[in-house]
């Protein structure tokens, strides 16, 4: 032996990651202008559907939510309570499943 090793690397045989079992995007731009009424979503907020695999084109001004969060009471612009607590847990909105905004929602409703 030489003192170097040699490292194989295999290739899984099933699906890795969560992702592979996203379903796809089937909204429409009507359906997506209809989002925007029924939540009060301002003109200024840009929104868009993604393309298939595609992630965000800016990480920096590009935000993801999933759309039961809405339908659970976030609203945009973000309310003041939700913009200091993100702050202060150091996270961005999209980081967060609709279980997170479930508490985050309630906790704000139930203790002010």
């Amino acid at each position: 032996m030489t003192g170097r090793q040699q490292v194989s690397i295999a290739k899984p045989t099933g699906l890795v990651f969560g992702v592979d079992f996203l379903e796809l995007n089937i909204l429409t731009q009507a359906e997506l202008a209809k989002i925007r009424a029924m939540y009060n979503i301002p003109n200024s907020v840009v929104i868009r559907i993604p393309r298939p695999l595609e992630s965000l084109r800016s990480p920096e001004c590009e935000v993801v939510f999933f759309i039961n969060v809405f339908k659970l009471g976030l609203r945009l612009p973000l309310r003041h309570s939700v913009q200091k607590i993100l702050a202060q847990i150091g996270y961005a909105p999209g980081y967060f499943n609709p279980n997170f905004w479930i508490t985050l929602l309630g906790t704000i409703t139930a203790f002010g």
